[in-house]
């Protein structure tokens, strides 16, 4: 059995291209694969980045739990490897030889083999599927994290050099941000830059006063990360929502703002 499992990881292996993650999800026979297992068998082959397991793990939980309209799996992960692999490629791409690694990084290999509760033939091709998006999800927020963090940082050096304690005239009612501790706030800042927070999306937004109260633009081209992917300026329906009152909060001279969302 294990070796028809290791000869399956090898033909992805094989047929894996740069950027190309190769996803095969199968109810393995004997007569077919070389091997048994009364599990559903996920394998798969890309290169290695942060959080490739922990994303394979949410995307099986969430077809655990999908939306009335799509049937729910009942998934249970009952098997889990994970090997990091160096693979050497002639000029035309095949594969002249592998070896383990224990280090981490985008030119070597991950392969992983999950097993998991035996699942009908009919879901297969949807948990590849669903697997492979949860990939290229990885893909934007990966790829963007260095931006994400980089436009902290400045929004960190611009506190630095700005006067919190200064008056702001808004809509004729002076306020004070007197009360703000700005030592506090870089503190934060400086726990958040610490690898202590995971950076997944970041969008500029406009403010707007109308008739029926404030609401929120997010602008075009601005987004990174989950949030990438808007070239238009739209307003922001979650916020919409909020009742008025709620909703005027926001023009409340404030420096910080944590909160969270279900939306994006």
């Amino acid at each position: 059995d294990l070796a028809g499992m290791a000869v399956q990881h090898y033909s992805l292996l094989l047929r894996y291209k740069p950027n190309q993650p190769q996803v095969m999800v199968s109810n393995p026979n004997f007569e077919t694969q070389n091997f048994h297992t009364p599990h559903t068998v996920i394998q798969m082959v890309a290169y290695d980045r942060p959080f490739l397991i922990d994303s394979l793990l949410m995307c099986l939980d969430g077809l655990n739990s999908e939306g009335l309209e799509i049937e729910k799996l009942d998934i249970t992960v009952h098997r889990l490897h994970h090997t990091i692999m160096a693979a050497q490629r002639d000029s035309e791409g095949a594969l002249l030889d592998v070896s383990s690694t224990t280090t981490s990084d985008t030119k070597f290999l991950s392969l992983i083999h999950c097993e998991i509760g035996r699942q009908s033939d009919t879901v297969l091709e949807r948990i590849r599927l669903a697997v492979l998006n949860k990939i290229a999800i990885l893909d934007m927020v990966v790829s963007d994290w260095q931006a994400m963090r980089n436009t902290l940082v400045e929004v960190k050096q611009c506190l630095e050099t700005t006067d919190l304690s200064k008056r702001i005239a808004t809509n004729a009612v002076t306020t004070t941000l007197a009360r703000i501790d700005p030592q506090e706030t870089q503190a934060f800042l400086d726990w958040v830059l610490s690898d202590n927070f995971i950076f997944l999306g970041y969008r500029e937004y406009r403010y707007e006063q109308e008739p029926t109260g404030i609401e929120i633009y997010s602008l075009g081209d601005t987004g990174l990360g989950l949030l990438r992917g808007e070239s238009e300026e739209k307003l922001s329906d979650s916020f919409h929502q909020l009742p008025p009152a709620l909703r005027s909060r926001a023009k409340r001279p404030q420096v910080l703002i944590l909160s969270k969302s279900r939306n994006l």
